[in-house]
């Protein structure tokens, strides 16, 4: 499986979380991560994925600073 949180339709940031399974060969919504993720370096545990980084604006620096 591939995962995909985050990224851009067009040049708008988006909160869309969802995975690819090779072996059906189909994508799958997952809940939204909790804020809009573009250019983030990802990592993962057995239990959590980790978003490191983002690309903000200065309007967007609050709005980005998760705690989860």
């Amino acid at each position: 499986m591939t995962f995909s949180p985050g990224g851009r339709q067009g040049k708008i940031p988006v909160v869309a979380f969802e995975v690819f399974d090779f072996a059906e060969n189909k994508w799958r919504k997952l809940p939204d991560i909790p804020s809009k993720r573009v250019f983030a370096l990802y990592t993962h545990s057995d239990k959590h994925i980790y978003s490191i980084g983002n690309h903000v604006t200065t309007n967007d620096v609050l709005q980005n600073m998760d705690t989860n």
